[in-house]
């Protein structure tokens, strides 16, 4: 199997940040308005998920979505946690310096890990992005459900979803953060974001031929002296 970069995501954890920040669902509206001007013009479709009770209360929070063709921007905050959880894919370049700059913006984050080649255990479980063969709209909608159910995660919004000439993009917001899948021209890339462990063997056995597999472990930063 081979283990390729994918350049069309940008990943941020933010670390030790005040908690009246991360329950602000207005602050939250906000930085997803800003999100929606500067990447899409103001055509992404902006979604807010307020507070909610997980059964694990480390997992409690706030998630935020801009989703629009072939770009999909999602925050995640864990106010027990004191963190900020961001997930950028895009299609087209991603200037880094631009979210970073709107992110301290509005959290004044102090501590941060961009996860790029994160390898070793973290403490916030991990990113995995597989690329494989073309997936029909009907047959993903199915598939994101069954990926979520086996890696015993937590739904906790119904599923968001752009239609466009060359394919389709599907996110579900979880209690853990989000699963997603973008299927554009002749691939497909299933993208499964989580603030906790989760065996990725689970969802490769249910998918056909696999072109490509990264894995990004998170909360490196916090585990360094």
């Amino acid at each position: 199997m081979d283990i390729k970069r994918d350049n069309c995501h940008f990943f941020f954890d933010g670390y030790e940040i005040q908690i009246d920040k991360l329950n602000d669902n207005e602050l939250i509206s906000k930085l997803l308005s800003d999100i929606n001007t500067i990447f899409l013009n103001n055509k992404g479709e902006c979604v807010i998920i307020p507070c909610f009770d997980n059964k694990d209360l480390l997992d409690n929070g706030i998630s935020g979505i801009v989703l629009g063709n072939d770009f999909h921007f999602t925050c995640h905050t864990f106010c027990n946690r004191n963190t900020i959880f961001v997930d950028l894919y895009s299609r087209k370049n991603i200037d880094n310096d631009i979210i970073i700059n709107t992110l301290n913006k509005y959290f004044e984050v102090k501590k941060f890990d961009l996860c790029t080649d994160n390898k070793i255990t973290g403490k916030f479980g991990k990113h995995i992005i597989l690329k494989t063969d073309t997936i029909k709209y009907e047959k993903a909608l199915i598939l994101i459900d069954k990926i979520i159910e086996n890696i015993n995660m937590h739904p906790i919004h119904e599923k968001i979803c752009s239609i466009f000439k060359n394919g389709y993009d599907i996110l579900r917001p979880i209690a853990e953060s989000h699963v997603s899948i973008h299927c554009h021209d002749d691939d497909c890339i299933i993208d499964v974001f989580s603030c906790n462990n989760f065996d990725e063997k689970k969802i490769i056995e249910i998918l056909n031929e696999i072109y490509s597999i990264r894995s990004v472990e998170r909360g490196i930063f916090l585990t360094k002296p």
